[in-house]
């Protein structure tokens, strides 16, 4: 269903408008207020846009106002069901990020790298286009790396991104390929249910999917190509590392791309990539149980969660796929809560290694129990809304694939041993270094918000269920 609804161009130019204002301002204070306002705009606006779709049944609303000009008359832009409720995420996470973040000297670089970011991913839930899809997946890597000119701590960041960048140019290759190879009246994925298949040659198919499989297996740090997320979390620019993170764009790549234009070939691969993704998170659950640095346990523990996620969308059970659309939002927004902890603690003692850390609840109760609350949120703790997704996933795995689905628990259960690990190492036990502040009134509120939508909709999912239950129909291969 199209909707005259012209300002949606308007809506995912804001986060890049913020941008461009703060280069105006020289005020840390005024960075902040100003990319807050700009993101929270963005947020209300995609939850009025969510209840929408859900209020028409989960089509699609389209904006008129911008089309693909010479390829055709289609609009550019649109959001269904599963597009709107993982960009109005996107947008709680950047506001979390931007308004919670603790004071530093470089406010307005960070500020800025934050809303492109967010605009990036804006701009690639939103396309209809698969050249502009691909174009902002590659280029999602881009703000981080340009925050971190300069910096001299741990590995060349620059050279970093280099290789995350030259990596994520796979599907902009295949974009090319697929629309060169359907013309240019079918680049919209949801116009083109089987017929791609049929004008593709069989080589020519798969040479396509594969370049998408390494897109996705690079993008999501499942093994073995896995190791920059960790060392991009702990080095990187957190804020920029973590709505990478949060965003999932391999997955995303995966069920558009992938699942959508080779359906009958990605039902085939489903099995060998749920081996894959629990052999990821195992690999990755047992690697962060021996971690000493927060951070780099954070990206450990992001590389599992994805790895589980995988399990979830190959299933290709409704519980599952259902159950993974559910992490993808519930793990997005729990590890935006430990990034924002892990920052806070660094920012008041100068270090996150775990071996210099201990005691800190006594001098920051609130955050030794904002990092309890996030932590237990992130492993699917009863009443948190990963419970829910992961009731959903081990029905749908287990379903599917027995032994693979016990596994998954399996990672599940060390991913909670080495963040309670981490809190007593930190957090508990003999004090080694005191916070000179506990959380901020601005801090705070943004770890309750955080925490109330984590565990309020564990508590209530029935709203975010509905809203995947609209959108499983165009997740399935």
């Amino acid at each position: 269903m199209t909707a005259s609804i012209p300002w949606l161009a308007l809506l995912l130019m804001i986060p890049l408008a913020g941008a461009a204002a703060l280069g105006r301002t020289r005020d840390p204070a005024h960075a902040r207020v100003l990319g807050g306002v700009a993101s929270g705009v963005v947020a209300l606006g995609l939850l009025w846009l969510a209840l929408r779709v859900v209020a028409q049944g989960g089509g699609r609303i389209e904006d008129p106002t911008l089309t693909l000009g010479i390829f055709g008359t289609r609009p550019l832009l649109g959001f269904d069901a599963l597009s709107a409720v993982l960009a109005l995420t996107n947008a709680i996470v950047s506001l979390a990020v931007i308004v919670g973040a603790p004071r530093a000297r470089d406010e307005r670089p960070r500020i800025a790298a934050v809303l492109l970011t967010e605009a990036l991913v804006l701009i690639m839930l939103a396309s209809l286009d698969l050249v502009v899809l691909s174009i902002a997946f590659v280029s999602l890597v881009l703000p981080a790396r340009a925050r971190l000119r300069g910096r001299r701590e741990g590995p060349d960041p620059t050279r970093l991104h280099r290789v995350v960048f030259t990596a994520g140019l796979a599907p902009l290759v295949a974009g090319t390929v697929l629309a060169a190879t359907s013309g240019p009246g079918l680049l919209d994925p949801s116009a083109l249910d089987l017929r791609l298949v049929s004008e593709i040659s069989h080589p020519g198919a798969s040479l396509v999917l594969g370049t998408l499989l390494l897109a996705v297996f690079f993008r999501m740090a499942l093994l073995p190509l896995h190791s920059w997320l960790p060392t991009m979390m702990q080095y990187g620019a957190l804020g920029s590392t973590v709505l990478l993170v949060a965003s999932q764009s391999g997955a995303y790549l995966l069920v558009r791309v992938a699942f959508g234009y080779f359906p009958g070939d990605a039902a085939q691969l489903a099995a060998w990539l749920t081996v894959c993704g629990v052999v990821s998170a195992l690999y990755a659950s047992m690697l962060a149980l021996v971690q000493d640095d927060l951070r780099r346990l954070i990206g450990w523990l992001s590389v599992s969660q994805a790895g589980i996620m995988i399990v979830g969308l190959c299933s290709l059970m409704p519980d599952g796929v259902a159950g993974a659309v559910v992490y993808w939002i519930s793990y997005g927004t729990a590890v935006t809560g430990l990034a924002l902890v892990t920052w806070a603690v660094q920012a008041r003692t100068g270090t996150t290694r775990l071996s210099a850390l201990g005691g800190l609840v006594r001098s920051a109760p609130r955050l030794t129990l904002s990092f309890a609350a996030f932590s237990v949120a992130s492993v699917g703790f009863p009443g948190s809304l990963g419970f829910v997704a992961e009731d959903l996933m081990v029905h749908g795995v287990l379903e599917a694939h027995p032994w693979l689905g016990i596994l998954m628990i399996v990672a599940t259960a060390l991913n909670g041993i080495a963040l309670v690990r981490a809190l007593f190492r930190a957090f508990l036990g003999p004090t080694k270094v005191d916070a000179p502040a506990d959380l901020r009134p601005r801090e705070l509120a943004v770890h309750a918000g955080l925490a109330a939508l984590v565990f309020g909709l564990g508590l209530w999912p029935a709203p975010l269920l509905e809203i995947v239950a609209l959108a499983a129909p165009s997740i399935h291969p």
